[in-house]
């Protein structure tokens, strides 16, 4: 009796060795597949940001400086104004779509038409729609967080207090997940540069 009750504690021991063996099994190869994801996610953004077209890397420079209204113009496609010193850029930007091209100049600014501003909208969406789906990835934590985190340290810095699509991004009311980024980006760097805060 005393050797069969030894041999059942034995081989539940076993077992549940084997189960905490099984576990760490899984966490591991769950943290290498987080990894890969985060690995696979760089790869799809250096993909389509080297294939973006010349137009949306032009556009971006000037949404960049948009203010609120801008911005809200922009989400709306309504007839938006835009300073002067952005017309090179936005006949680089909107030649592609609009080959005889022409501005309504008045005084300091150009008025864009509906259509202008609904072709700036679809290259702002397609960039940002990139980038919240890599976000999601992080915030859901699909992906290697830190990874994530360290490849977009340059385009989203609290140290630099660099977030250069943030007005878009409020006036669009969406993107959750670049707010939770630049949310948790600006939380770490107070708390690490000893309670500055970044607005």
């Amino acid at each position: 009796m005393v050797l069969i009750n030894w041999v059942i504690a034995l081989a539940n021991i076993i077992s549940a060795s084997t189960l905490v063996i099984i576990w760490r099994q899984f966490r591991a190869d769950h943290e290498r597949s987080r990894r890969q994801n985060s690995i696979e996610m760089m790869k799809v953004w250096t993909e389509l940001t080297s294939g973006i077209s010349l137009s949306a890397r032009f556009a971006f420079q000037i949404f960049e400086d948009f203010d609120e209204n801008q911005c809200k113009s922009l989400w709306a496609s309504e007839p938006l104004k835009v300073d002067k010193k952005y017309k090179h850029l936005l006949f680089l930007c909107l030649r592609e779509y609009f080959p005889s091209l022409d501005f309504q100049d008045k005084n300091s600014h150009i008025v864009l038409t509906k259509e202008q501003v609904a072709t700036l909208r679809f290259l702002a969406a397609s960039y940002m729609n990139l980038l919240e789906t890599i976000f999601a990835c992080w915030r859901h934590h699909i992906g290697d967080r830190r990874i994530i985190e360290d490849e977009f340290g340059l385009l989203i810095s609290p140290a630099k207090d660099k977030f250069p699509y943030e007005k878009l991004r409020i006036a669009s009311e969406s993107y959750p997940s670049i707010a939770e980024f630049e949310k948790t980006l600006k939380k770490r760097y107070a708390k690490e540069s000893g309670g500055k805060n970044i607005a």
